[in-house]
């Protein structure tokens, strides 16, 4: 599928370092990755890939990153991805995919409008705030395994990849009947974890335009 992250982000910031492209000076020493960093990302070694349509979009999500102005945003994505495959055993590109849409990524790539793009909120997550959502998953009330929590980001990342136990809480105080009981909706969480997300429940509050994450249409697309 081409390059890897790590050699795509090598090459790249090279070539910024070269052109100037990002600082005034023409040097960005602290961009350098650390031999660290680079060795353990090989340890995304499945054969997982995704598809065409989003590994398309990966170098534009590495070029709009490098392109913020901050010297310490790149080395923090590399961080994040090497961090999410570590924790679940996914492979570079659909980590990398995952925190894009998580963080706001994906969908500015995807919009061509300048206009639009001013409204629109990216983010570089922060280590220790990622490895603490992560971990929840993993050691929390869910105790998901590494499988669990891979299938869990790649089917909602905004949830698991950032601050997921209170998501977790937030649901589970709005869910229906028994639901509400945190073993029942622990073993809910556990058959589907994008029940984390269904954070609004219009029986109790009434419509509020929330239908993507509201408990009663969650039940109407069963």
């Amino acid at each position: 599928m081409g390059l890897s992250v790590i050699a795509f982000f090598v090459l790249f910031l090279g070539s910024l370092q070269a052109t100037n492209g990002f600082a005034t000076t023409g040097t960005i020493p602290s961009l350098q990755l650390s031999a660290e960093v680079l060795a353990s990302s090989s340890s995304c070694l499945f054969a997982e890939t995704l598809s065409e349509a989003e590994a398309d979009l990966l170098p534009s999500i590495r070029e709009a990153i490098g392109e913020t102005g901050d010297e310490l945003a790149m080395p923090a994505w590399i961080e994040a991805i090497d961090l999410v495959c570590s924790k679940t055993g996914l492979p570079e590109d659909s980590a990398e995919i995952a925190l894009a849409k998580a963080n706001g990524w994906r969908a500015w790539v995807k919009v061509t409008s300048k206009f639009a793009k001013k409204y629109m909120k990216t983010y570089i997550p922060e280590k220790d705030r990622l490895e603490a959502s992560l971990d929840w998953a993993l050691t929390g009330p869910l105790q998901f395994s590494e499988d669990q929590l891979a299938t869990a980001i790649l089917g909602t990342p905004e949830v698991y990849l950032l601050e997921p136990e209170t998501k977790f809480e937030k649901a589970r105080s709005v869910a229906p009947g028994d639901f509400q009981n945190t073993e029942k909706f622990v073993e809910l969480a556990t058959s589907d974890p994008s029940v984390l997300s269904l954070t609004f429940n219009c029986v109790d509050s009434g419509c509020n335009s929330e239908c993507g994450n509201c408990w009663v249409s969650y039940e109407n697309r069963k």
